[in-house]
Parts: structure tokens; sequence; C-alpha cells
């Protein structure tokens, strides 16, 4: 292993920030609404299932409160239901 303090910054690569998903971008929308859920249908179950896990993984990571269920070739994102606290 080689430690170099004091590098050239020049030749250090930009961090790549990821683009938004068209998904991603209608469920941020979606949320900013009074609509209850909101669909996605793709092609095959395969890509469903694939766009499932990244929706389900952006909505953990960036605190949004839905949940994505997979239905044969569909992504149904439901918006979580908030839990009153009247007694």
């Amino acid at each position: 292993m080689k430690i170099t303090y004091n590098a050239d910054a020049s030749v250090i690569r930009p961090v790549h920030v990821a683009k938004k998903s068209e998904e991603i971008l209608a469920i941020e929308e979606f949320m900013n609404s009074e609509h209850k859920n909101i669909c996605f249908e793709y092609e095959d179950q395969e890509e469903a299932r694939k766009k499932r896990n990244n929706i389900a993984t952006h909505a953990r990571k960036g605190g949004l409160d839905v949940k994505a269920l997979l239905r044969d070739n569909k992504v149904i994102v439901i918006r979580n239901e908030k839990k009153s606290t009247d007694e």
C-alpha cells in the first residue's frame, strides 16, 4: 500500500452523483399530492421486481413514508397510513 500526503487534487475524479429515476421523480411529486397511491406498469415481472427493489431502497434511505408492492408486472406505491393519536 502506498500512502501519499498533499497529493495533487487535479487527478482526483469528482464524485459521481446519480440521477433520480423517472419513478422516483414521480413518487416525489405523488408525495406532494392528495393521491392515495401510484401504479407503475412494466413489460415483464422481472423488470417490475427490480424497480420495486429500487423504489423500496430509495424510500427507506430517503425517509419517504410509502410502501412499494409488487403485483404481476406492476409496482403499486401506497402512502402509509398516519396513525391517529386521538383516544
